[in-house]
């Protein structure tokens, strides 16, 4: 009655183990690659401070103070004194310093004799307004 025929495939409860499997496998390479993404955005924002740091730096070498804001970097100072000394474009004209999410990079300059003198840093993934432990800071 019942002839012996051999099937060839999978059935459903193999699939279905072989599915689970590879959802545990992208979920932890998801991780790790999350994570990687994350530690390269950091590094990346870092090597974005460290160069204004050094403009900013520079600006103090050739003009004997530290930036009031930015844009003293990118343009003449009004302020005659700093005026003076500044002798070109210290960061790119055309474009406002960034961090690798894509925010401004921040600079406050501190009251005279504050150390450092500066406070360099960005706001992190959450953008502006962000908690201070988010932030990517400059540190020498």
């Amino acid at each position: 009655m019942y002839k012996n025929v051999k099937r060839s495939g999978f059935t459903l409860v193999e699939i279905v183990v072989v599915m689970g499997i590879l959802g545990v496998i992208m979920a932890f390479l998801y991780g790790g690659i999350s994570r990687m993404r994350k530690n390269l955005n950091i590094r990346t924002t870092q090597l974005a401070l460290k160069t204004v740091s050094q403009a900013i730096e520079q600006f103090r070498g050739d003009t004997g103070e530290y930036p009031r804001k930015f844009e003293d970097l990118q343009a003449r100072p009004n302020d005659p004194k700093m005026a003076k000394g500044w002798v070109s474009p210290y960061i790119d004209v055309n474009k406002f310093p960034q961090d690798a999410w894509i925010h401004d990079l921040m600079y406050e300059l501190k009251t005279k004799g504050s150390k450092p003198p500066y406070l360099l840093y960005s706001w992190g993934p959450s953008g502006e307004g962000s908690a201070e432990k988010e932030w990517v800071k400059f540190a020498e």
